[in-house]
């Protein structure tokens, strides 16, 4: 036997009067329009589906922050921001920071300004730096030796992208696989500060297995250990972002990065 649905509708002021009715208090058809208006806001909010909230990752405490196109006082770091024919934009300075539920970068421009754009219109983001003391105009003073290590890449999804205020926020875990404390940071120059040979005199002096282990010299270039970089200065240690490549199809943004250890000559 076929079942039939009678379609009920029902305005906001009946269902409040109905409501009244059943409380028990009795209704006044002059009371303030404003309980009308919360009456139907609450039937609106009751009788539609539940909408998904916007995915926005958060920054946690722990996670390493990694600056992006930012100035400090080892180097300063340039943006290119590269749209999918090729060419750069260069209206657009910095990475601000990453939209998950929208699949937007959000940037600053030239004039201070914010531009927002898909991750389908960017083809990649190269990050390029510039040492203190070479060609910034900074003193001489300032000048730093660079120890870079091995690039490595990795993929996040969007999801699970935090960029902030021009930071990008990496979880521990990822960080952990990635790096581990006996990779090597390479230096292409026999020079580097009296302060940083006096501290590998001395552990050379202490123990020559740690010494062997953690530092090697050969064709005019030296080897550090990024457990050994990090007790020396662990300000100094810094994990660079070279690039960021998205990829729509698979909703991810592959990263490449490397550590780098800055050692400043004159100090």
């Amino acid at each position: 036997m076929p079942v039939y649905f009678k379609r009920i509708e029902i305005s906001a002021g009946s269902f409040y009067y109905r409501m009244m009715q059943n409380s028990g208090i009795k209704y006044h058809k002059k009371d303030n329009i404003m309980k009308l208006l919360t009456v139907a806001v609450l039937v609106s909010f009751l009788c539609n589906p539940v909408c998904g909230s916007a995915k926005v990752a958060t920054p946690r405490s722990d996670d390493v922050k990694i600056a992006l196109a930012k100035e400090n006082k080892f180097v300063v770091k340039f943006l290119d921001v590269i749209n999918q024919s090729g060419k750069k934009m260069k209206e657009l300075i910095e990475l601000k920071s990453f939209r998950n539920d929208k699949k937007l970068f959000i940037f600053k421009n030239s004039k201070g300004k914010l531009q927002e754009f898909s991750v389908g219109e960017i083809k990649e983001l190269v990050f390029n730096r510039l040492r203190q003391g070479v060609l910034t105009g900074k003193p001489p003073s300032l000048r730093v030796i660079v120890w870079n290590g091995e690039e490595k890449y990795f993929e996040l999804n969007y999801g699970d992208v935090k960029i902030k205020d021009g930071y990008l926020f990496l979880d521990q875990a990822v960080v952990s696989k990635n790096f581990g404390n006996l990779d090597m940071l390479k230096a292409n120059s026999s020079e580097w500060s009296d302060k940083l040979r006096n501290f590998w005199t001395n552990k050379e002096k202490e123990s020559p297995e740690i010494y062997a282990e953690h530092f090697t010299y050969e064709a005019w270039s030296g080897f550090i250990s990024r457990q050994m970089a990090a007790e020396y200065c662990s300000n100094c240690l810094k994990i660079e972002i070279l690039s960021i490549q998205p990829d729509p199809e698979k909703e991810t943004l592959l990263i490449r990065c490397q550590d780098v250890f800055y050692d400043r000559y004159w100090e």
